[in-house]
C-alpha cells in the first residue's frame, strides 16, 4: 500500500544556481549537499536537485512514493493501466 511520498526531485543543469535560487529566493534551507546532488526539506517533504552536469536536462519530476509493498503496488497499477517508464527498485 501506498503510505506517502518520500521526496520528488529535478534534474537541473546548473545546480549551484538551483541552490542559489533555494536558498535565497524560495528560502529554503539545504539538509544535503555533494557535487552532484543537493536535497532541502519542505514542509517535511525531501526536494532534491540533481545535477546534469551542464547537460539540458529533461522536461519532468521524479516522485518517488513510500510503500509497504512495492511489487504489489506496482501489480496493482499496472491492472489498471499505468505504463512504468523505467525499471521499478526497492
Amino acid at each position: 500500500m501506498i503510505t506517502g511520498v518520500a521526496d520528488v526531485y529535478y534534474a537541473v543543469q546548473d545546480k549551484k544556481r538551483a541552490v542559489v535560487f533555494n536558498r535565497n529566493v524560495l528560502n529554503l534551507a539545504v539538509t544535503e549537499e555533494s557535487d552532484h546532488w543537493s536535497a532541502m526539506n519542505v514542509g517535511g517533504l525531501r526536494v532534491g536537485l540533481d545535477s546534469t552536469d551542464g547537460k539540458p536536462p529533461p522536461e519532468r519530476a521524479i516522485l518517488i512514493l513510500k510503500t509497504t509493498d512495492i511489487r504489489a503496488d506496482v501489480k496493482t497499477l499496472r491492472d489498471k493501466g499505468v505504463n512504468f517508464v523505467g525499471e521499478i527498485g526497492d
